[in-house]
């Protein structure tokens, strides 16, 4: 298993190609780390149908204004992996 992450999301990326996506609520901590608290982790779906509007969908029952700049990223950290096997 492959885990791929942002500040705010995780994709788990499992050998059978599926991607399980989980969304944390991170909170910055004067002491340098930053814990992050699970606030939904959705069933693993097919590589096809993990895509932008799939994620944000996710995002929106968790979230009610989300970074769409968070969302990109986490996509090309997806996709450079997938380049790379």
């Amino acid at each position: 298993m492959k885990t791929i992450t942002t500040n705010n999301l995780t994709a788990n990326i499992y050998p059978t190609g599926e991607i399980k996506l989980s969304v944390y609520k991170t909170t910055k901590s004067p002491y340098g780390w930053s814990p992050r608290k699970l606030l939904s982790s959705f069933v693993a779906v097919e590589l096809k149908d993990f895509t932008y509007w799939y994620v944000c969908s996710k995002v929106a029952e968790v979230y009610a204004s989300f970074s769409n700049k968070e969302i990109h990223n986490l996509l090309q950290k997806i996709q450079v992996h997938n380049d790379t096997k």
